[in-house]
């Protein structure tokens, strides 16, 4: 009878231990999905950070394309690199002859790679950008439109 009382009053070792161990994985489990929340937000921070970086450095180019340097590369920070490459482009790269659109000879324009007409220069901007540690990278292209300088 003295047994029974003893054992009636509270929990034994093993419960206590096991009621522990369900508690210490819960509140692990909660900290690795708090973690990986964070992780997400700085990663998203990042990745909008280098469309700004990026956008900023294309609208710079508008107008002042250096036909000497078709390949640049640079660095914005410590935490991004970046590559640039500007490739030629036609009037017919810009505007694709549609083939079912008649055209009379004296209409359609064929200009060398990088002239779009007698005035304009164009090329296409390809702009790589490396996160700091190398492994991820965003690409960027934009069509780039400069007089031709007499």
């Amino acid at each position: 009878m003295q047994k029974d009382k003893i054992t009636a009053n509270g929990f034994t070792l093993i419960e206590v231990l096991i009621a522990l161990s369900v508690l210490g994985l819960g509140i692990a489990g909660a900290a690795k999905i708090t973690e990986m929340g964070y992780l997400q937000v700085a990663a998203a921070e990042n990745y909008r950070r280098a469309a700004t970086l990026a956008d900023s450095h294309l609208n710079t180019l508008h107008g002042t394309i250096n036909l000497d340097a078709p390949y640049q590369t640079g660095r914005y920070d410590e935490h991004f690199r970046w590559e640039l490459w500007l490739v030629p482009v036609s009037y017919e790269d810009v505007f694709p002859p549609d083939k079912n659109l008649q055209l009379s000879s004296s209409r359609l324009r064929l200009t060398p790679p990088g002239r779009l007409t007698d005035k304009v220069v164009a090329r296409r901007a390809d702009l790589k950008l490396w996160f700091e540690e190398d492994t991820r990278s965003l690409d960027f292209h934009t069509l780039i439109l400069s007089e031709v300088s007499k």
